[in-house]
């Protein structure tokens, strides 16, 4: 009861300062570790997104493949989630990560590794993309 009460006053303490009590709450791609790509991301899983979507999209001026995930990328990302059924949040999440290590699976079959992104290949995008396995 002692331990209730304390809890109570805590939470009404921090109603009355203004505070927000942020309760964790696992996500949905806590299974592969990886989180989620959006606008500010950067590295290699990135890199290997904008690989994906230029040669998945074939646009008339491609994405720079430079690891970083700028507002070029996320429209890039919202078009590649609408022609493959996903939903356009412009976040590579597991859903869009499984899309993109599903093209570059193929990829990998019919043209063999590449080097994409500062001495990275595709071959390394398989841990670098988050997915739902």
């Amino acid at each position: 009861m002692h331990l209730i009460r304390r809890i109570t006053t805590t939470g009404a303490t921090l109603a009355a300062t203004g505070a927000v009590l942020v309760t964790a709450v696992p996500s949905a791609h806590a299974a592969t570790g990886l989180a989620s790509l959006r606008q500010g991301s950067s590295g290699l899983g990135v890199a290997c997104a904008q690989w994906t979507e230029n040669i998945f999209l074939q646009p008339q001026t491609p994405l720079a493949v430079d690891g970083d995930f700028g507002p070029a990328t996320y429209r890039a990302t919202v078009q590649y989630q609408g022609e493959n059924g996903l939903a356009q949040d412009g976040i590579i999440g597991p859903h869009t990560g499984d899309s993109i290590t599903s093209f570059i699976n193929s990829a990998l079959k019919n043209f063999g590794d590449a080097q994409i992104w500062n001495g990275h290949s595709l071959s390394e995008c398989y841990g670098a993309v988050p997915t739902s396995s």
